[in-house]
């Protein structure tokens, strides 16, 4: 398995902000809020499924 390429900040960042919005968000607006594109996001998205950080749920909208 290959690991995507993301940091740990970023990926406690996006649990921060999953956690903040009550537990579930859309992955587009995630992106939004920190400035990014939804393909830049995806990788941190990713990690945390790969790691077994605690699950929390993030909407990934066509």
């Amino acid at each position: 398995m290959i690991f995507p390429k993301t940091t740990i900040s970023e990926i406690i960042g996006l649990l921060e902000a999953v956690n903040d919005a009550g537990g579930v968000e859309d992955a587009a607006r995630l992106a939004a809020d920190f400035d990014l594109e939804l393909d830049e996001i995806l990788p941190s998205i990713d990690a945390r499924r790969y790691s077994g950080l605690p699950l929390l749920w993030m909407a990934i909208s066509n």
